[in-house]
């Protein structure tokens, strides 16, 4: 059975190593991305079913360029209940990478985002 706005990831290896090839079909139309790592090809396939089911229009060339600070906006407006300091965590990654395009967010990045973090002294109140 066949559901509308599934998604499949292949694993296509080249001489350059692996990457991933996200694949989701709606009312006939493929919207398909590459990807280095199978993490991503999984965000890429959970925006287009997400828009689906909002009965959203889905462009994968915008989805790539979207900025990690609308996604994150979508979120702090879609879900009241987030407890005041999660909230403010979120604010603050607004403000330090949401202009990263999700194109361009990847795990190896964060992770240098993360290790930059850690080392900052946290001020006294």
């Amino acid at each position: 059975m066949n559901i509308k706005g599934q998604g499949t990831i292949t694993e296509r290896v080249g001489k350059k190593g692996s990457s991933f090839q996200a694949k989701v079909k709606v009312d006939g139309t493929f919207y398909t991305g590459t990807f280095p790592n199978r993490k991503e090809a999984n965000v890429f396939i959970q925006d287009i079913q997400s828009k689906i089911r909002k009965g959203e229009h889905v462009d994968h060339t915008q989805i790539k360029k979207t900025h990690l600070s609308q996604i994150f906006t979508e979120f702090l407006s879609s879900h009241d209940d987030i407890p005041k300091l999660k909230s403010q965590r979120i604010e603050k990654l607004i403000l330090e990478i949401g202009n990263v395009p999700l194109e361009k967010f990847t795990s190896n990045g964060f992770e240098s985002y993360l290790k930059y973090k850690k080392t900052q002294t946290i001020p006294a109140n």
